[in-house]
């Protein structure tokens, strides 16, 4: 959006707002699309074998520096396991900072 505005050199209040509104309500429907993509894909997780655990970006601990949460991940994942929706595991595949200590944070970290 900085950019976009940046290359206007006169702007002008209807095109901003236009702009404004635009990204607002593709914000707004971020939410709504994450929740219909959530729901499908409980509705097809016995089709799926197992997960992978990877930080990202890199590929590397899992830890805060990542932007997925685990805890909330490995407690869905445990959820469907107990209805009997999934049945297969979860490997850990990551690029370990701390080698053994990294892959003992990351099990404690998925044991929930």
């Amino acid at each position: 959006a900085m950019c976009k505005g940046a290359c206007y050199r006169k702007p002008e209040m209807k095109v901003n707002l236009l702009m404004a509104l635009s990204f607002g309500l593709f914000q707004a429907a971020m939410p709504l699309i994450g929740w219909l993509a959530g729901t499908q894909f409980t509705g097809n997780i016995a089709h799926i074998d197992h997960f992978h655990t990877a930080g990202n970006p890199g590929r590397k601990d899992l830890d805060e520096d990542q932007e997925l949460f685990y805890p909330a991940i490995m407690r869905t994942i445990a959820k469907l396991t107990e209805e009997g929706k999934f049945t297969g595991y979860v490997a850990h595949e990551f690029s370990p900072k701390n080698g053994v200590e990294s892959l003992r944070k990351a099990v404690l970290l998925c044991d929930v």
